[in-house]
């Protein structure tokens, strides 16, 4: 049972090793659980000690860019993608499928919904900023052009929609402030 253990270790330290010799831009320590799939590498920069549990995806498009701290935490199958700019803070920690997106397929004109979904320009509406110290429950889905402060905690199942100022508890579809801490 430890010989498992341990060469699973060594398969996580060699995928992320493979992973941060093709972007110096990938912090020491990050690491990588097998399987990950990363597109648009050299627009993704990750802080040391970061961590990504198994099934993640991040990818950039076009002049899209992703820029996370150091020491967070990424649950199994989390999705991060960019088409304009998402910036994450330092001590994040995710539950798992969580979606964070500062883009779409197209929008609600007569013109982009005439066209299949897939052939549709992807539409920024706004870049995608998180501070430090967030939780973000399993599920969530934090969207295009908004802007959550530092000690935020996103409950499980949430829709953010709209900007969640610091040291603040939101949740729900679309995301409402239930609590705010005291300092």
């Amino acid at each position: 049972m430890k010989i498992l253990y341990y060469l699973n270790r060594i398969k996580i330290h060699l995928y992320s090793l493979f992973i941060r010799i093709q972007n110096k831009s990938i912090g020491k320590g990050v690491l990588f659980q097998p399987p990950c799939m990363i597109q648009g590498m050299k627009d993704i920069k990750i802080g040391h000690r970061t961590a990504f549990e198994k099934d993640c995806r991040l990818s950039t498009w076009g002049n899209g860019s992703i820029i996370i701290g150091k020491e967070c935490h990424f649950g199994e199958r989390n999705f991060i993608t960019s088409a304009c700019r998402i910036t994450i803070g330092d001590n994040l920690l995710t539950g798992n499928n969580v979606l964070i997106s500062d883009n779409s397929h197209g929008d609600t004109s007569l013109k982009d919904i005439s066209i299949p979904p897939i052939d549709r320009p992807l539409k920024c509406k706004g870049k995608v900023t998180i501070g430090n110290n967030v939780w973000i429950g399993a599920n969530a889905c934090l969207l295009s052009g908004i802007t959550i402060g530092d000690g935020v905690i996103i409950g499980a199942n949430s829709v953010v929609t709209h900007d969640i100022p610091s040291l603040s508890v939101a949740c729900g579809v679309p995301a409402r402030i239930i609590k705010t801490i005291e300092k």
